[in-house]
């Protein structure tokens, strides 16, 4: 085994701990809620740490400042406000941070050494790892998809209304998809009605949205894990590298 491919192979080590490193310091820099409004600044929508609503707010002079059948596109448009706001937010803390400037290095690392994963960062085992070909390609790749790494991810859409049944509102996993309400219902209600109707509708889709997740998601993180775990099987195993 040649001392060039023991650097290779040390490089490939040291490249698919830090894109662990880099991917759990970006989920731990999202904020964990952020507010925005629409346009008239009449309805106000908090999303939280999953990237769905949390809480509505509608001003008390919403029917001067809004046309009832205006008021779904309203609360949609909130929710969107909300979520460009934390992102907003979360590409600043990355750039404080400076995520870019390490993710740039280590892309363009070619020739250093670095430190095994801590204790804590448990691998799975594996077994018999694959031919060092095959792990390097899959430890490429991976490498690859961390530029466009996001951790939102969509889904099938649920329903939830408010029990006189005349407010909708759909969700995915990642967001707030629309909201419906009945305009002439919708003109003869207070501010404090229409919240209370956002809320109880919130509640029930995602008491769908909870019922239809059951299975947990994948973890992004997972096929790192595995490429990492074979890449230090190979490493502890050198005659492997003869096969």
């Amino acid at each position: 085994m040649s001392d060039e491919l023991l650097v290779r192979l040390a490089q490939l080590r040291q490249q698919t701990a830090a894109m662990q490193t880099l991917l759990r310091a970006a989920e731990a820099a999202m904020p964990r809620q952020a507010a925005g409004s629409d346009a008239s600044g009449t309805v106000q929508v908090t999303s939280g740490p999953d990237g769905l609503p949390v809480s509505f707010r509608v001003g008390n002079d919403w029917q001067r400042r809004l046309q009832p059948e205006a008021l779904g596109a309203a609360v949609l448009a909130a929710f969107q406000a909300s979520v460009g706001q934390r992102m907003v937010a979360w590409s600043d803390k990355l750039a404080t941070d400076g995520w870019q400037n390490q993710l740039d290095q280590l892309k363009a690392a070619s020739s250093t050494t670095g430190p095994a994963p801590t204790p804590g960062n448990r691998l799975p085992d594996i077994g018999t790892p694959r031919p060092l070909d095959v792990v390097a390609e899959d430890a490429l790749k991976a490498f690859d998809r961390l530029e466009s790494f996001d951790p939102g991810t969509g889904g099938a859409t649920v329903t939830g209304t408010d029990r006189s049944g005349r407010l909708t509102l759909t969700l995915s996993p990642a967001g707030l998809v629309s909201c419906t309400a009945d305009a002439r219902w919708t003109a003869d209600q207070t501010a404090t009605r229409l919240m209370n109707a956002l809320g109880e509708a919130l509640q029930t889709a995602r008491a769908a949205l909870e019922e239809q997740q059951r299975t947990p998601r994948a973890d992004p993180l997972a096929g790192v894990d595995s490429v990492l775990a074979e890449t230090l099987a190979l490493l502890n195993n050198p005659d492997r590298l003869l096969d």
